[in-house]
């Protein structure tokens, strides 16, 4: 994968993880699966075949 996209994908596992532990205490956001969601996204990152 290209660098900007491996950009974009971090930024989002970041974004989503953030947004998943306020929903944590929100009760109208699903914390729990916006947090997978991030992780999801942090999985598919090109360096994260190296941490395996």
């Amino acid at each position: 994968m290209s660098i900007a996209l491996d950009i974009i994908l971090v930024a989002l596992a970041i974004i989503l993880m953030i947004v998943g532990i306020i929903g944590c205490f929100l009760p109208i956001l699903p914390g729990p699966p916006i947090t997978f969601a991030g992780f999801l996204s942090a999985f598919f990152v090109s360096i994260s075949k190296y941490l395996h």
